[in-house]
């Protein structure tokens, strides 16, 4: 324990000298942190009303949906008033319990809070009743929290007398809080005394209100929880000090270690030295570039489990997390005998052909990416596995600022990533949780660390190339291609052979490690090692399909890295002290889009993300090859800033469009179907979907059927055995679902004709609607409810 003497009013510590007010005032930081961490809280929130509904008359009766997902615990009721012409007093009566009187000045929007308790029934109401009339009622939810979250940030507001909350062990936080109080920072900065105490009177402030709300009743109803993360950042920016002494001395030891383990290393950049020495400038720009990459695609990136490749990944992070390699539908159980499991299989899974028993799914994609989401679902809860794409994506810029300055040095480089950062079909990728920019992260890292030469590289390319194996099998054959860095060594006889072999050996036995665990997954899964989730080799690759996608890539290529990218191939002849590297970069470029030439054609330079591996080493050739050629011209810095500004800007452009899109919020469609379907639809509902069948299952929680699977003519047949099994089938259609839907099913079947109106509907760009079967002979109109 440290021993602190008190001399003056001073208390002097080990770590510098602090006041008494600032001992108190760290005691009262960390006591009032710890009242609000938990470790996770399952949100549940039901928007009844989310469009302006007049009062009819003096008052407003809103039927509600079923609230059970509520019924245990106090939940949070947050309503919106508009003030009519006039003042207003308006009631808020629940089920006949009046919670609240609140006044409606003339024109202003008054917000409601109150903590209740509700039925687990159908048939509540909330009424609303007050005059003069003219006022209306803009907003209603119900929710066991409401809060904010967005990355590191991350907190709620629940009813004061809401218990069953997962919190951090004191445990846990007792030692963090003593070691908090005594790394309390010095209180020297800054310099100005007037400035000092103005902050010191800030912070005084800040933490006081911030434990009065948190510990005390006497402000709110409710109170607020801080989710583990933004606490620890809180913790951090309130000892700013200490925390960036810290990070200096821990990027102070990884130098250190990186250096004494790697004597190698020397000024001409070979060995690791390389990875953790860099000139200022140039390099500084990249790190800038690799950063913004990464909070760029955070932040537009969609943070949904939607579609087949999102979902997924996503859902086959969540099985590894949980230690599990498959998993079950069991309405296939339930399902006439000559329909298929096929038909409950959602989008992403296939029925695993060696289980010899109904119901049994497997993931049709390879295991490395949710593996990779699995460890950090497991250490940042469900939203952290959206993190490891932007990561990625930020980490390949580095490298291909690495790539360049093996090249041609710093400022190629630093061209390099620049132009690799703002290219639009990397940009997208790194936007969407799917496989495209982490394959393209592993195998850069095994090419920059191949191109070292040690065995320390030899070992990193192996980790490199066995994740990118384990993502995307396909590529396996690329490992032969890093491999020749080596196998050149060990012919020319350059440096010590022996070496060369072991550092070889390392990186093959790393690598066949990896084809080893796939082989073994896809026999699993599938029932064969060479046999994936994606359909027969000969469906997926063809000599036909060569022709058609040289016409497609290259001209892609070409529309939106500008004609310049050519000038790759020119980089052997150019760059004469490094044409080896060159030229084995190129052949890595060859050999992954020769793997793609026979596949699947399609139609948008989207699909350029295949071979968004090649695209680090692209790059790097193509940009040393323009800093050879400006160097020689009379004003290279000039015209080399203006050449990289047009370059990046035909990029940019399309990123600032894309952020005017909403690609999230047009992607969040998915969730906001699935967090409907779990609160306002029993647990034996069906959902009849394609495009949201795997949706509805991860945010629902709910069985799907897929229409495209169902036999023709079975439609209404198969929903009359649901419904006699005690299920109730609902029809899940975006409106480019519709026109199928009703070609696929109209003829023989009453129910695919779709001729009645939809029970609920989400707006949008893509509208989806809910149909209820039975809404077809009602005897009373539908009255369609919009999803919130």
């Amino acid at each position: 324990m440290a021993v602190v003497t008190v001399t003056g009013g001073t208390a002097r510590g080990p770590f510098g000298a602090v006041t008494p007010l600032s001992l108190v005032l760290a005691a009262v930081c960390v006591a009032s942190l710890a009242l609000g961490v938990h470790t996770g809280l399952e949100r549940v929130r039901l928007r009844v009303v989310t469009e302006p509904s007049p009062a009819q008359g003096t008052s407003l009766a809103i039927p509600l949906p079923d609230l059970s997902p509520l019924a245990a615990e106090p939940a949070a009721l947050i309503v919106r008033l508009q003030g009519g012409a006039a003042a207003s007093r308006i009631a808020v009566i629940l089920d006949g319990v009046r919670l609240v009187e609140v006044d409606v000045p003339a024109g202003r929007e008054v917000r409601v809070n109150a903590a209740v308790r509700v039925q687990a029934a159908t048939g509540s109401q909330l009424l609303l009743r007050g005059g003069p009339p003219g006022w209306a009622v803009t907003y209603v939810e119900f929710a066991n929290v409401y809060g904010f979250s967005r990355g590191v940030f991350s907190f709620v507001v629940v009813p004061r007398e809401r218990g069953g909350i997962p919190r951090v062990p004191l445990s846990v936080l007792l030692p963090v809080f003593l070691i908090l109080v005594l790394l309390r920072p010095r209180l020297s900065w800054p310099a100005d005394g007037r400035l000092r105490l103005a902050r010191r009177t800030l912070a005084a402030l800040v933490l006081l209100v911030f434990a009065a709300v948190l510990g005390t009743p006497r402000f709110t109803k409710y109170r607020l929880l801080l989710s583990w993360h933004t606490y620890g950042l809180a913790v951090a920016v309130l000892y700013a000090e200490w925390t960036i002494a810290g990070l200096r001395l821990l990027a102070g030891t990884a130098v250190t270690v990186v250096q004494r383990t790697a004597p190698y290393a020397t000024a001409g950049g070979r060995g690791l030295g390389a990875f953790a020495c860099w000139r200022p400038l140039p390099a500084a720009i990249a790190m800038l570039v690799s950063v913004a990459a990464t909070g760029f695609a955070w932040r537009q990136g969609t943070h949904v489990a939607g579609g087949a490749d999102s979902y997924g990944y996503v859902s086959q992070a969540a099985l590894w997390a949980e230690g599990r390699m498959s998993d079950r539908v069991p309405i296939a159980r339930h399902l006439p005998a000559d329909v298929g499991d096929w038909a409950a299989t959602p989008l992403g899974y296939v029925p695993a052909p060696t289980s010899g028993e109904r119901g049994r799914i497997v993931p049709s994609y390879a295991p490395g990416l949710p593996l990779l989401m699995a460890a950090f679902r497991r250490v940042g809860g469900s939203e952290a596995v959206y993190a490891v794409v932007p990561l990625l994506a930020g980490a390949t810029i580095w490298l291909t600022f690495l790539l360049g300055r093996r090249l041609l040095g710093d400022v190629a480089g630093c061209f390099a990533a620049c132009w690799m950062a703002t290219t639009p079909p990397w940009v997208v990728a790194s936007l969407t949780p799917m496989s495209d920019v982490p394959a393209a992260a592993f195998w850069t890292g095994a090419v920059a660390a191949a191109l070292h030469g040690t065995r320390m590289g030899a070992a990193l390319a192996g980790v490199c190339a066995a994740a990118a194996i384990l993502t995307r099998p396909n590529l396996a054959p690329l490992a032969g291609a890093v491999a020749l860095p080596w196998l050149w060594r060990i012919w020319k006889g350059a440096g010590s052979r022996r070496d060369h072999v072991l550092a070889l050996g390392i990186f093959a036995l790393l690598t066949a490690a990896a084809a080893g665990i796939v082989a073994a997954t896809f026999s699993y899964w599938y029932g064969s090692p060479v046999r994936s989730g994606y359909g027969p080799f000969e469906y997926l690759f063809s000599q036909a399909h060569i022709v058609p996608n040289l016409q497609r890539y290259p001209v892609w290529l070409a529309s939106t890295a500008t004609p310049l990218i050519a000038a790759a191939v020119a980089a052997p002849l150019v760059l004469e002290a490094r044409a080896r590297v060159a030229g084995f970069l190129l052949v890595f470029c060859a050999l992954v889009w020769a793997a793609y030439l026979p596949y699947l054609p399609f139609e948008t330079w989207e699909y350029l993300r295949f071979v968004l591996p090649s695209y680090p080493a692209l790059f790097a050739l193509t940009a040393s090859v323009l800093v050879y050629a400006v160097r020689r011209t009379l004003a290279p810095r000039l015209l080399g800033l203006v050449l990289l500004s047009l370059l990046v800007v035909h990029g940019a452009w399309f990123e600032i469009g894309l952020a005017n899109v909403d690609l999230a919020g047009f992607e969040n469609r998915y969730r906001r179907i699935g967090d409907f379907v779990r609160t306002s639809f029993p647990r034996r509902a069906v959902f009849v979907a394609m495009q949201h069948s795997g949706s509805l299952r991860f945010y629902g929680h709910r069985e799907i059927l897929r229409w495209d699977l169902l036999p023709e003519g079975r439609l209404d047949s198969i929903v009359a055995h649901l419904q006699a099994a005690g299920y109730e089938p609902y029809f899940v259609l975006e409106r480019w679902e519709e026109a199928g839907f009703r070609e696929r099913y109209a003829a023989g079947n009453r129910l695919g004709r779709l001729d009645w109106p939809p029970g609920a509907v989400a707006a949008g760009k893509i509208p989806v609607a809910i149909y209820d079967p039975r809404d077809r002979e009602a005897a009373t109109p539908v009255v369609t409810r919009s999803i919130p």
